[in-house]
């Protein structure tokens, strides 16, 4: 059973208990309304390949690449890479800019904002073992 616990008032909420590769209806109804209240949210120990990270992202909506085109994966430009080091598929090809190395907001500049942004981190991806500075901000 999926439980939701606030990390971080107004912003913050870590989800455990959840595999979102094999959501139901219910679930995910229980997912996005923890997602619109709290906005950011931690989903601990999810091990998904990329077409799942794709089809999990497609739940909120159509996914659109973002505008900086030298930092989209290079066979699934729907997904923006943070690392040149992020998977074995993005080895053979590289990515020229490290993402993270810079402020970047998502989108949400643009006229429509996204609904949804996913960061992922799992798998073969090459993760700080310690800080890593990610920072989300919230108007509310």
């Amino acid at each position: 059973m999926a439980e939701v616990r606030t990390v971080a008032p107004k912003i913050g909420a870590e989800i455990t208990g959840v595999d979102v590769r094999s959501m139901d209806a219910a679930a995910w109804q229980g997912f996005e309304q923890a997602f619109r209240d709290p906005v950011v949210l931690v989903l601990r120990d999810q091990r998904l390949e990329i077409s799942e990270v794709l089809d999990f992202g497609a739940r909120f909506g159509t996914i659109k690449p973002h505008i900086v085109q030298k930092s989209r994966h290079p066979m699934h430009p729907e997904l923006t890479t943070v690392d040149a080091r992020e998977a074995e598929e993005t080895r053979a090809q590289e990515v020229l800019v490290k993402r993270g190395a810079v402020w970047h907001t998502d989108l949400s500049s643009g006229y429509v904002t996204a609904k949804a942004t996913l960061l992922y981190a799992g798998n073969a991806i090459n993760v700080p073992t310690q800080g890593g500075d990610t920072l989300f901000q919230s108007w509310a």
